[in-house]
């Protein structure tokens, strides 16, 4: 896999910084327990997912609650997925279950922005509005719509309505957009401010090159009317709206994840048997090991091995660090069945350790009642295997 993805999750994960300031473990288990308090009414599933299942969507969770405008989007994102569950819940399920694979397949998108990303900062203003345009045109074509649409269909459910979903899904973007915004009666989900222009009429401007550069501003036209509508953006203007646009993913994205885990017993014979994408599981591990202070570097498949380069954000003082080798093979191993797991553990830019198992063990491991296994690595320049 790319080490460019890593590097990017890495840039925006916050566990390794609380880390840095003295936190430990348990300390930052609670944080995410609190902070996914309001959204994961169990309790008993809060805890045991916290570091784990939910580490991912609790990052994008706190992004959003930083700024009371995005918490207001994420909220209402979750008001409407509870309320259509509330008033019926196997269409609110067969809502999910048909925008499953459209819904996988943003994943893989946005997997691919993400790799593909270069930086902006040397770019002259033409090459700027250029690159960033055309990634906010991928941004809602290919990730932004299929969220929205599923999101139109669940209101439909949450206000008694029966969705056509082939429809939905079939329809022209804009008309999608319309219809919901009338239905929501407010504009903030869809038409991030200031600049008062709807998600589905950014994408139309990124995909017929409608804007031009004069000057220092950035003049977009776009509608139907005549004359065609005009907005100017500074520089730094459309990059704020591209981070708009991902903080409004972000809350379609997290509130789908973790409304789908809150009821997962009950869904999960709706779901259809897809397999999330390999970046998606990448994203995971990597937001799981950082809550207990590790850092994933690298995975590498290949040749039925999944090989992970995990480094230590928060060494010991001393010369010994107690491992949970279970949290690191046996959790690889559960993302990737029937592949042999090796563990590569760095400290302070070294490889002191690898911790491996094959196919084969870790078939018969996974299998057995759950134990933690422990071991208390001298922090030298050796390799030994896990047994």
């Amino acid at each position: 896999m790319r080490k460019n993805y890593f590097d990017a999750a890495m840039k925006f994960e916050p566990y390794s910084a609380l880390y840095d300031a003295g936190a430990t473990p348990d300390q930052v288990k609670e944080a995410i327990v609190t902070l996914l308090q309001p959204y994961v009414p169990d309790d008993s599933k809060l805890r045991d997912l916290a570091i784990s299942v939910l580490a991912t969507d609790a990052i994008c969770v706190g992004q959003l609650s930083s700024r009371a405008d995005w918490k207001e989007v994420l909220d209402r994102c979750f008001d409407i997925r509870n309320r259509a569950i509330n008033k019926n819940k196997k269409l609110a399920f067969d809502v999910i279950s048909y925008f499953q694979p459209a819904i996988i397949s943003a994943q893989v998108n946005y997997a691919h922005l993400v790799v593909f990303e270069v930086p902006k900062n040397d770019l002259t203003l033409d090459e700027f509005a250029f690159e960033l345009i055309r990634t906010i045109g991928a941004l809602i074509e290919s990730n932004l719509q299929p969220y929205v649409k599923e999101l139109y269909c669940t209101l439909a459910v949450a206000s008694g309505q029966t969705p056509d979903l082939k429809s939905v899904a079939a329809e022209d973007f804009g008309q999608t957009c319309e219809k919901f915004e009338k239905a929501l009666n407010e504009t903030s989900l869809l038409t991030p401010e200031p600049w008062g222009v709807r998600i589905n009429q950014w994408r139309n401007i990124a995909q017929h090159h409608s804007y031009t550069v004069s000057g220092d501003a950035i003049v977009a036209t776009y509608g139907k009317s005549t004359p065609p509508k005009q907005v100017a953006l500074a520089r730094s203007e459309l990059l704020a709206l591209a981070h708009e646009l991902v903080r409004r993913l972000g809350a379609l994205k997290s509130s789908r994840a973790i409304t789908v885990i809150n009821f997962i017993e009950e869904l999960e014979p709706y779901l259809p048997p897809l397999e999330p994408p390999t970046y998606s599981h990448a994203t995971a591990l990597a937001a799981s090991f950082a809550t207990q202070g590790f850092r994933l570097l690298d995975l590498q498949l290949s040749g039925g091995r999944a090989t992970a380069f995990i480094e230590d954000v928060a060494p010991s003082k001393g010369n010994e660090r107690p491992i949970h080798c279970s949290q690191f093979v046996g959790t690889i191993a559960s993302r990737f069945p029937g592949t042999a797991v090796e563990v590569r553990y760095i400290v302070n830019a070294r490889h002191v350790w690898s911790f491996s198992a094959s196919a084969e063990e870790l078939d018969r491991i996974m299998k057995l009642p759950p134990r933690v296994t422990i071991l208390v690595a001298s922090i030298e320049p050796r390799t030994r295997g896990w047994r």
